[in-house]
Parts: structure tokens; sequence; C-alpha cells
């Protein structure tokens, strides 16, 4: 069982005596952050990361050792709108003296939007219900100047028509084993329902929402990749069907660069 993803009780502190005591509450943190400078959410050993930055000031302020745990793993450089967290501790103070507390002292790049006592069962991360991510790409030959960190720079001719059409042939019931990369472990369900693929374009930012019960490592980037491709002619890429029936990653086109994309909302009941 692995300390940061599978957890089915709330976590136990010991006292100066060793002796255990129950955690009497859950905080559940609503949290936006700019991941351009981090190494992702996951608490990694010398790197900073977004976990491990809030984390880190959540136990200073609230004299304790705990963990915090995220619904969503982002990836470096990936950014949120609506990441959701939480965190069990016996802490007396009060939902809006941490969050300002927390707000005061962590970098300007993470905002935390709220935070709120939650039942002692829920889970950020199992309890979700699903998730919208958000793709942004810049396609004019000018430099995103004042987006770059929070965009990707693609300075090409698009066919935005052929992009739609993809988009809606991706959407549904499907095995998106061909859009998800490898983590050196099988997955075990890579059957995802996609609600959503919506493609908006705001020249010269084109965006791509995708909305689902849950994914794949990597899938969002995977299909935003293969979409951008098919937007450039690249006919390999265009039967989008043949690319779900082979189950092979290399049939798909490359990720796209995390910095593009932002964790919009996840969803609870």
């Amino acid at each position: 069982m692995s300390p940061e993803t599978d957890f089915l009780y709330p976590i136990i502190m010991k006292d100066s005596n060793k002796n255990i005591i129950p955690t009497s509450r859950n905080l559940r943190l609503n949290i936006a952050y700019n991941g351009y400078n981090y190494f992702g959410w996951q608490i990694q050993k010398d790197a900073p990361t977004i976990q491990g930055t809030i984390e880190n000031k959540l136990n200073q302020i609230l004299n304790e050792n705990l963990r915090l745990y995220g619904a969503s793993r982002t990836d470096a450089r990936v950014h949120a709108e609506g990441q959701v967290a939480n965190y069990f501790t016996n802490t007396k103070k009060e939902c809006e003296e941490i969050k300002y507390i927390l707000n005061k002292t962590l970098p300007v790049d993470i905002y935390i939007k709220q935070v709120t006592d939650a039942n002692l069962s829920f889970n950020a991360r199992r309890d979700a219900l699903g998730k919208h991510y958000k793709y942004k790409v810049w396609i004019s030959d000018e430099k995103p100047v004042f987006q770059n960190q929070q965009i990707f720079f693609y300075p090409k001719n698009i066919d935005i028509d052929a992009i739609m059409k993809a988009s809606r042939q991706i959407e549904g019931t499907h095995d998106f084993t061909s859009f998800a990369s490898n983590r050196n472990q099988k997955e075990t369900d890579t059957v995802k329902h996609l609600q959503e693929v919506k493609i908006t374009n705001n020249y010269p930012i084109l965006e791509i929402d995708i909305k689902g019960n849950s994914f794949l490592y990597k899938m969002v980037r995977g299909i935003c990749g293969t979409l951008l491709a098919i937007g450039r002619g690249k006919d390999e890429y265009k039967d989008i069907e043949a690319i779900f029936q082979a189950k092979d990653r290399s049939k798909a086109a490359k990720n796209l660069i995390g910095q593009g994309l932002t964790l919009v909302e996840v969803f609870y009941k």
C-alpha cells in the first residue's frame, strides 16, 4: 500500500510519549497554482513540488508532520485552477485562519482558494467523479511574451476543422492505451469515458478542453499532441479508430509539453 495514494482511514498522530492519537479533522483545500517552476504535484527528493511546498507550510503552521493528499498528481510545469487536496489534522484553528496564514506565507505562484472541513471519510483522489483539463496553444508567429509560462508556442498553420472533426471521434468510451505514456507499470483499467473534447479557436489561442471520468498517465497531452498533428496534415494520425484499436503508444503523436496544460476542475458529488 502506497502512503501517497492508497489509504483507507485517517492518518494517526503520536504525542511526545509516542501514544497514538487518531486525527479528528479532515481539511479540504481548493488550490490554484502556476506550475512552471515546479517538478509537478507529488513530493520529490531535492526538487520543488506543489505538494511539498504546501505540505511544508501546513505542518509549520499547525505544528504537525502529516501528509497532504491531492486529487491529481499534475506533472512538471502543469498548472491548476481547481486542484483539490485533503489533510488530516487535530488542529483547533479555524479554516479561514489557516487559509489566511497559508496564503501569506506561500510563494506568489500558489494560492489557496478555500479551506473547509470535510467528512473524515473524504478522499480527494478516490472520491473524484471526473476532471476537466484545458490545453492552450499559441498559433501565431508572434511570441506569447506575457503568457509564455502557461501556453504552448506553436507558430504553424493548422486546420482547425480537421482538429474539430477528430476531437468528436475521441469523445465517448474507448481504450486510451495508445494515448498514454508508460510509467514502467501496467495500467489495469485503460478504458475511459470522455464526456467532452471541445475545441475553441480564439486566435491566436487555441483551447482544447477535455472532461472525463478519469485519465491515464499523460493521456491528455497525448490526445492534444495527436490533434495538433492532425491539424498539421499528418495523415498517419487521421484514423482515430485505428489508433484506439492498436493499443500502441507509437501509433499516436508525441505528448505536448506540460506548461500548456491546466487542471481546471475536479468533480465530486
